[in-house]
C-alpha cells in the first residue's frame, strides 16, 4: 500500500519549489485503519536543486539540523541520520510512545496498521546560477512545516505532538479499565479476550476522532471559542488536561546549517 500528496508554491519570479510525500506500508488498508509507526519507521528525503540530487556536505548539513530539531524530541522519537546514495539522507525514528506497546496494539485485530516508510521530495528551482543558501532553507523550512501540519490529519497517531500525548496520557488507563470490567468469575477466556479487543477498539476509536476533533497544531493555534455543550460518546477515556506546551514546528535552521557545513569542510580539508 502507498498513499502520496503534492504541495506546490512559487515565492517569486525567480524561485519555486514543490514537496511531495508518498507512505508505504506491507499492509492493506481501509477507512476504518489506525496508522502507527514501524519499530524501523524511516523518512529518506530527496532534495532537487534544478533536477540534481543535493549530496555531500551541504546535504549532511541540512541532514543534521532536521535531525537535531526539537520536533523529533516533543514526539518522542529517538533519531538518528544516516547519508544514503539513493537519497540526501535518511532519517531513523524509534518511537518511545508505541514501540513498549506495539505487540498488543497488533493484537487488537487488523485495523492497527503498521506505517514503514515515507519518501519526502522537494524539489526547488531557480532560475539564477547561483545558490542562494538562505532561500533554499526558507523554502525547505515552510515547505516541511506545511507537509508535517498536513500530515497530523493523515497520520495523527504518528506525527501530531497533542495527539500522541493524548494516546499516551489515556492509554494505559484504558486498558486497566477495560480488564477490570471483564474479569469476572463467570466469563470464559476466550470470551474475556474477545470482549477486551472489542471495548479495545471501541476506545482507541474514540481517542482517535478526539484527536482528530481538537488535540492536532490547527486547532491549538485557533482563537478562543465558545463550545457548544453536547454529550460525547467517548468511552471510558480519562477526562484529564492535557500540559498543552507550544508545539514547536522547525527543522531547518541557517545559522546552525552554516556552522555545521563550515565544521565538515574544516574536517574535510584537515583530512587532505
Amino acid at each position: 500500500m502507498s498513499s502520496n500528496q503534492t504541495l506546490h508554491c512559487t515565492r517569486d519570479d525567480s524561485t519555486s519549489f514543490t514537496i511531495s510525500y508518498e507512505c508505504f506500508s506491507s499492509q492493506n488498508i481501509d477507512s476504518n485503519s489506525f496508522f502507527i509507526p514501524n519499530p524501523a519507521f524511516k523518512i529518506s528525503v530527496n532534495i532537487l536543486v534544478n533536477g540534481t540530487n543535493l549530496h555531500g556536505l551541504l546535504a549532511e548539513s541540512i541532514a543534521n539540523s532536521f535531525e537535531t530539531s526539537l520536533f523529533w524530541s516533543q514526539l518522542e522519537y529517538l533519531v538518528k541520520v544516516s547519508l544514503d546514495n539513493k537519497f540526501s539522507f535518511e532519517t531513523s525514528l524509534e518511537c518511545q510512545i508505541f514501540h513498549p506497546i506495539i505487540n498488543e496494539l497488533v493484537e487488537l485485530g487488523d485495523r492497527v496498521k503498521l506505517l514503514d516508510i515515507m519518501v519526502v521530495d522537494f524539489s526547488f528551482y531557480t532560475k539564477g546560477d547561483n545558490l542562494e543558501l538562505n532561500q533554499l532553507i526558507e523554502a525547505m523550512e515552510y515547505s516541511f512545516i506545511s507537509l508535517f501540519i498536513n500530515l497530523e490529519y493523515k497520520y495523527p497517531l504518528i506525527f501530531s505532538n497533542y495527539g500522541r500525548k493524548f494516546f499516551k496520557e489515556n492509554y494505559s488507563w484504558v486498558v486497566r479499565s477495560v480488564h477490570e470490567m471483564i474479569v469476572t468469575p463467570d466469563i470464559t477466556n476466550t470470551i474475556a479476550e474477545n470482549t477486551f479487543k472489542f471495548i479495545m477498539i471501541q476506545n482507541i476509536t474514540a481517542m482517535y476522532n478526539q484527536i482528530l476533533s481538537k488535540h492536532h497544531t490547527i486547532y491549538m493555534l485557533a482563537p478562543p471559542r465558545k463550545e457548544v455543550k453536547k454529550e460525547i460518546n467517548s468511552g471510558i477515556i480519562r477526562r484529564k488536561k492535557l500540559n498543552k506546551k507550544p508545539n514547536v514546528l522547525s527543522f531547518f535552521q541557517v545559522s546552525s546549517i552554516e556552522k555545521s557545513l563550515e565544521d565538515l569542510c574544516l574536517d574535510f580539508c584537515n583530512q587532505l
